[in-house]
């Protein structure tokens, strides 16, 4: 809703006006008559309505809307609790009786939405007439004031008149007669909370002042904001003119809906307003406490009289705090312009006298912000003003160096370099400005680090003592990383408490162009960490088969001696975490497949026991020995019958020669409380005693064939006996 303008504040008591004072209910009585029937015919129409008649009778429309509002609102609440009472005896027709009325509620509630907003619109629009009938008058009285001016101003003796066009150089305001301005505290007004309305207005003609005191021709006194205006040189500013100190001039749209045009830059609102605060404030030090009268009986003085600006006719404004703070994150206005990147607002700020040095909530400076944000003219703006260079944040001790180089601010760092900044400067995790671009990967702004003289090999000095080069290479940078190498940095260099190299580190991350790089470097392919793991088993553990391949054909032994302290392989790192592609490399390559850790676990065993399928099936067909039990005599199908690896178990139970005795697997079932684990050792369980009756169904029937086989044999060499015995009588016969 859009507030009324404010009327223009009174001249003093003993200052008499010839401007009308108008009928406030002869003026409402007129405008009404003169009103057209149809509203939407109002727009060229001006009334001679006053703000308060406008708003009083916006005000009745108001509540009238609002009534039948509330009417609207009881009735649709009657009906929900109708149909909720009688929910089970609705029928078909009471159903559509009620959703008829509803639909008719609706249109009620969309038409008094309308009448609102053609209200709203109405008022708007005579709002918008006021002011143009209100600039009109004061138009018209500074045309008839340029026909007065000269005589006026003799009558008056305040100054010689000069004409129409003619400028004053500065030697002619010594001629001036001189008075003493007086300044006016303006009226209390009513604001726009009492009124009800948003403060949504141009602001009101400030109070005109009297320069001297005396008799004035007729008509001059009302026009003295006008004759003020023209003693001083400058031109009047109208109604819509001083709209444009506040929130712009209102314009009308096609839909005859009011909106406010932008006025000035943030800058220019920024200026008016200081200007008006600190123009008031010299203004009240300096006026004379006696009166009109007393000033003109005393002698006057060729002083130079003060010139009076548009800024010193605004109202009096409070102090305004230029470092005033949000309550969220301690921001000021020139924290949050740095970080913008606004240049021009940050120059104007400084000229007022805004903290250089405030911190927010993260205890960031504007400079620090600034830099982290990449605004390189914010920046040099801030440095030609004082900044410190070497501010540091509250938490990680970072400077403005070191938030530029961390997020690749290439101009910025060169500014800075060029202003004296410390390149070798810690923060709290002792990271350097080369140790945080070398990490982010920004070649150019290494390279302009080097060339400024930064270390190369330099170290964090926390316990890892990480080199620049490493921290390109564990993330994966191939362009920071061989620029650090063809400047020197030391390929082989270890970290001093794990003995991790640049090449364990990014096979370990599984940067695979980064170990290419290093290794055509003549990087060591068999270093060992303190953990006793080869770059190999870094790249197994985390199942890069491309690093893996890249080590291999540079020459890494696949089957490498163990790590002593655990006895584990590349094979038994890959099959444990379950790395098919890995393990199918590796065995590619030869690796030994029933090589054992120091728990005599096997590859397949610890395929098994993580579940990894796949793995599983590879080592089976590979020739691992299924049945391999580890120290504690525990089988790959025990292991995962353990685990509940369902379908690990229903593979093995066809590959293996022995299994587990039923008793046993009791005796495990009856440790187990989570009741999936149970369900999944049962199906496991269940599989083991299928698959040993299977085998036991197939022992039983070799070895029936087998009995068959022996009794057939059997029936052959009794006949064959009896054969012989047969012809041993025959023979004895042919004897006789």
């Amino acid at each position: 809703m859009v507030v009324p303008p404010q009327e223009p504040d009174k001249p003093p008591a003993n200052v008499a006006t010839t401007l009308p004072i108008r009928n406030k209910a002869a003026s409402k009585q007129k405008s009404s008559s003169h009103l057209p029937a149809n509203s939407q015919d109002v727009q060229g129409y001006i009334t001679n309505q006053s703000p308060e008649s406008i708003v009083e009778e916006a005000q009745g429309k108001l509540t009238e809307l609002e009534q039948r509002i509330k009417e609207a609102i009881e009735k649709n609440a009657q009906l929900q609790s109708l149909e909720l009472a009688h929910a089970d005896q609705l029928t078909k027709e009471k159903i559509e009786e009620l959703n008829k009325t509803r639909e008719e509620q609706i249109q009620k509630k969309q038409k008094i939405l309308e009448e609102l907003q053609k209200v709203e619109r109405e008022l708007q629009l005579k709002t918008q007439q006021q002011l143009k009938k209100q600039y009109l008058e004061v138009k018209a009285q500074r045309i008839q004031l340029q026909q007065q001016q000269q005589q006026s101003c003799q009558h008056l003796g305040l100054l010689t008149p000069v004409g129409v066009g003619e400028q004053l150089s500065e030697g002619d305001y010594a001629r001036l007669q001189q008075v003493d301005p007086v300044l006016l505290k303006d009226e209390p007004q009513q604001t726009a909370a009492q009124m009800g309305f948003a403060p949504i207005q141009p602001l009101a003609m400030p109070q005109a002042l009297p320069l001297a005191a005396g008799p004035l021709p007729p008509g001059s006194i009302a026009n003295l904001t006008e004759l003020q205006g023209v003693i001083v040189g400058q031109p009047v500013l109208g109604q819509a003119q001083l709209a444009g100190l506040g929130q712009g001039i209102l314009t009308e749209t096609q839909q005859g809906l009011m909106v406010a045009s932008p006025a000035q830059t943030l800058n220019d609102t920024l200026d008016d307003i200081m200007a008006a605060v600190s123009g008031r404030a010299s203004a009240m030090s300096n006026t004379p406490t006696h009166s009109i009268a007393a000033s003109i009986s005393q002698p006057q003085t060729p002083t130079p009289s003060p010139i009076i600006s548009p800024s010193t006719m605004l109202p009096i404004y409070p102090a305004i705090d230029i470092d005033a703070q949000t309550e969220s994150n301690h921001d000021t206005a020139l924290t949050l312009a740095c970080a913008g990147g606004h240049e021009e607002l940050v120059q104007t700020l400084l000229e007022r006298g805004a903290s250089i040095e405030h911190r927010d909530k993260k205890g960031f400076t504007p400079l620090i912000l600034a830099a982290t944000a990449g605004h390189v003219g914010v920046v040099e703006i801030l440095l030609d003003n004082g900044a410190d260079i070497e501010a540091q944040s509250e938490r990680t001790k970072d400077t403005p160096l070191s938030l530029a180089c961390s997020g690749g601010r290439q101009e910025v760092v060169e500014l800075l370099l060029a202003r004296g900044a410390n390149k070798e400067h810690r923060n709290v995790s002792d990271y350097t400005p080369l140790s945080l671009a070398a990490s982010g990967g920004y070649v150019n702004i290494i390279k302009i680090l080097l060339n400024a003289g930064a270390e190369i090999n330099s170290r964090t000095g926390s316990k890892l003592g990480i080199s620049p080069l490493m921290l390109a290479a564990m993330n994966g940078h191939t362009a920071a990383v061989k620029l650090l190498l063809d400047m020197g940095s030391d390929i082989n260099a270890q970290i001093e408490t794990n003995r991790n190299t640049a090449l364990t580190l990014a096979c370990f991350q599984g940067r695979t162009e980064v170990v290419s790089l290093l290794l055509d470097r003549k990087a060591n392919v068999e270093h060992r960490a303190k953990t006793g793991l080869t770059p190999l088993m870094e790249a197994a553990s985390g199942g890069y088969a491309e690093v893996g391949r890249v080590l291999l054909d540079k020459g890494a032994d696949v089957n490498a001696p163990p790590v002593p302290s655990s006895r584990d392989t590349a094979l038994t790192i890959a099959a444990d975490k379950g790395h098919y592609k890995f393990c199918e490399l590796l065995i590619g390559r030869g690796a030994h497949i029933d090589v054992r850790n120091k728990k005599g676990n096997t590859p397949l065993w610890l395929a098994a026991n993580g579940g990894h399928l796949d793995v599983v099936q590879l080592l089976v067909q590979a020739g691992a020995d299924v049945d391999a039990a580890d120290n504690r005599k525990i089988t790959p199908l025990m292991a995962a019958f353990r685990k509940g690896h369902v379908k690990v178990v229903r593979y093995l139970v066809k590959e293996v020669n022995q299994f587990p005795s039923d008793s046993e697997c009791m005796r495990y079932i009856a440790t187990i409380t989570d009741k999936e684990m149970l369900k999944k050792c049962h199906l496991c369980m269940e599989s083991i005693v299928q698959a040993k009756d299977r085998q036991a169904a197939e022992a039983n029937k070799n070895a029936s064939i087998l009995l068959e086989e022996l009794d057939l044999e059997k029936l052959r060499e009794e006949s064959r006996r009896l054969a012989l015995a047969a012809k041993r009588e025959k023979r004895k016969e042919k004897r006789r």
